[in-house]
């Protein structure tokens, strides 16, 4: 991911997300791979970048890619060169599929407000919709094909302050 300038458009910062230690028969890390299957250096395409904008100084943006599984990663945009792999903190848990997000195939995301009840704009939560496209790995470790995840970034964790 590039951070450019806004007038002429020259590199600010950068993060560098990939190439990740993956499998797609493993739970993403620091869960650790069954007997059997290996992972190895593979390619983390960014499939969804967003930002979540809600009540905070500097919004936060979403990254989701092709390697563990789809998982997100979450990261100011002013300190892109912490991200990837140092900066950014990871979304959910690792253990559990409905935090699975990207596909390695097709992938529509949005925020937005959650449909339920009346939306506040001072309040944090947002909600990530998404759909995919199965991309034929085992069913167990895929994304769900049509998923609305709530997020809400802790107050107390100073690097979203």
């Amino acid at each position: 991911m590039i951070k450019l300038s806004q007038d002429e458009l020259k590199e600010l910062d950068r993060a560098v997300t990939g190439p990740s230690n993956d499998s797609i028969n493993c739970r993403p890390e620091p869960v650790p791979c069954a007997s059997g299957p290996k992972r190895e250096m593979v390619a983390n395409d960014n499939k969804v970048l967003l930002f979540k904008y809600d009540n905070r100084p500097t919004p936060i943006l979403v990254s989701c890619g092709t390697a563990n599984q789809g998982m997100c990663h979450l990261l100011k945009p002013q300190d892109l060169s912490r991200g990837g792999k140092g900066g950014a903190i990871i979304f959910g848990s690792p253990n559990d599929t409905i935090n699975y997000i990207a596909s390695k195939k097709t992938v529509v995301a949005l925020m937005a407000p959650p449909k339920t009840g009346l939306y506040d704009p001072l309040s944090d939560k947002s909600v990530l919709y998404a759909a995919t496209e199965y991309d034929g790995r085992p069913t167990s470790m895929a994304p769900p094909v049509v998923s609305a995840k709530k997020f809400h970034v802790p107050r107390d964790r100073s690097q979203f302050a």
